[in-house]
């Protein structure tokens, strides 16, 4: 049973899964070495792929960590803490929907950032660190697939987008439970909505590769 207080812990850590997600770690990381927005720079978006552009490899995988992290470890303290065991959550359905919010709150900060304007990524890293939480198998065969069509097509979007679709097939096979299952749905549709410039490029046969 949720009770007052639980109530109230669970809207606070939800607040700081949201501002540990809206952590705009692109955009802080390049002010600090160039002192350039890199909002104005390369694809003008927040992400591990743009710094590469911009300031170099090293950076960029500081960034891909940080992200990765951001979405995973708080998911890991939620299990922890909001686990059916606990008096906060009470029952097993109350703990997972709990840790569903939270990792929806963790994406939604990382492409609505409040300290940047409410812009950010695309969610795809921080995403697959709440799945790697929630459901690691899926995270795993997502993160491969995404990562082998990187390497046959050095086009970052369309490895994300291909481990996103992954990610909601697999979490239906592999029977994962359900509120996991709707949140990987729907997180994934997100992510693939947020690169909708990028499937137009595609399209176009516009979109770079990344050397």
């Amino acid at each position: 049973m949720v009770t007052v207080q639980s109530f109230w812990i669970y809207g606070l850590y939800g607040l700081a899964c949201y501002l540990t997600g809206a952590i705009p770690t692109a955009y802080w990381l390049v002010k600090r070495l160039t002192g350039q927005d890199i909002r104005q720079c390369g694809s003008g978006n927040v992400g591990a792929t743009n710094v590469k552009r911009v300031v170099g490899s090293g950076p960029a995988r500081v960034v891909l960590a940080i992200d990765f992290l951001k979405g995973l470890l708080p998911l890991l303290l939620a299990r922890w803490m909001f686990s059916a065991s606990t008096d906060l959550a009470g029952s097993l359905p109350v703990a997972q929907i709990g840790h569903v919010v939270f990792a929806s709150l963790l994406i939604l900060g990382h492409s609505r950032s409040i300290f940047i304007g409410f812009k950010g990524g695309k969610g795809a890293i921080t995403g697959l660190g709440t799945l790697c939480a929630l459901v690691p198998m899926v995270s795993l065969v997502s993160g491969l697939v995404a990562l082998s069509v990187f390497r046959v097509s050095r086009i970052v979007s369309i490895s994300s987008i291909m481990g996103a679709i992954t990610a909601a097939c697999m979490v239906w096979l592999l029977k994962e439970p359900l509120p996991y299952a709707v949140y990987t749905v729907f997180a994934s549709i997100f992510v693939i909505w947020l690169h909708r410039s990028n499937i137009e490029r595609l399209l176009k046969g516009q979109e770079s590769r990344l050397s």
